[in-house]
Order: C-alpha cells, then sequence, then structure tokens
C-alpha cells in the first residue's frame, strides 16, 4: 500500500495571505517613509520595509525548497518529493531514529488555541524531517502508516 499526500486548501489559503500581506505592509512602510514624493530611507519606515522585504523573501525561499513537499509512505520508507527544485529523497524506515508528534499551540488575543500537531522524523545522520496536519489533510492517515510501519 502507498499513501501520498494531499495539500490541504487552507494551506494554500494561508500561505497566499502571509504573501500578500507581507507585500501590504512594506507597500505601507515605504508609502509612510515618503518625503516629496521620494522614499527617505533614513526614515524608520524605510528601513522596517527593507528588513520586511529581506523577512519575505526568506520566508518565500523557505517555502519553496522546505515546505513544498509531497509526502509518500510505502511499506519500505517514505519518499520526500520537494516540488520546487524536483530533489526527491527516500527515507527507509531502517534510517529512521525516533518518530515523535507535537502539539503547536498558538497565541491568538489572550486566548490559546488548540494549534495542531506536528510529525517529527529524526534520521540517524542527525537530521530531522518535519510536516504537519496544517499542510496535508490525510495528515492522520500519513502518521499512522508511518507508525505501523516503523519498528522500533
Amino acid at each position: 500500500m502507498t499513501i501520498k499526500s494531499t495539500f490541504r486548501k487552507t494551506y494554500w489559503v494561508s500561505q497566499s495571505a502571509t504573501f500578500l500581506g507581507g507585500i501590504l505592509i512594506i507597500v505601507l512602510f515605504f508609502y509612510l517613509s515618503l518625503v516629496n514624493e521620494t522614499i527617505d530611507f533614513r526614515n524608520p519606515f524605510a528601513i522596517i520595509a527593507i528588513v520586511a522585504i529581506i523577512a519575505l523573501i526568506l520566508s518565500v525561499l523557505h517555502f519553496l525548497f522546505a515546505e513544498l513537499k509531497q509526502i509518500i509512505v510505502s511499506e519500505k520508507g517514505i519518499e520526500i518529493n520537494y516540488l520546487f527544485n524536483k530533489k526527491t529523497l527516500f527515507i527507509p524506515f531502517s534510517e529512521i531514529k525516533k518518530i515523535s508528534t507535537k502539539q503547536i499551540r498558538l497565541n491568538i488575543g489572550n486566548e490559546l488555541t488548540s494549534g495542531y500537531q506536528e510529525l517529527k522524523i529524526e534520521l540517524t545522520p542527525n537530521k530531522l524531517i518535519t510536516f504537519n496536519e496544517n499542510q496535508f489533510s490525510n495528515y492522520n492517515e500519513l502518521k499512522n502508516y508511518i507508525y505501523s510501519n516503523f519498528n522500533h
């Protein structure tokens, strides 16, 4: 049996909203730094906009190279296909040192949300691979199949 991950629609909405929100903040801070219709780079808003551009670029690169992936679980192991750079990584279950889950909780205002669950897969050469239920609609199916084939 083979199980392929499927992205949640809300994951794409969340990623798009984060990207567009970042662009809007950058545009707003550049607008606030205008003096006589030119950008004053000594203005704190311009500095914040430049830092925000760097942060947005780094977050987009992280998304493209680390988060944008497909997980395929079979009896032999876990295949991870990184969709942007076309890199494929196959992990036999024998190379997995430890599997654990972690509940990620979020603070929204004064309230703590129930959050989401993240699966951590620790490999023998000190490498960690993670994915969570916010990314994939069939997260629980993937997680359960990984646990059932991992026998340590």
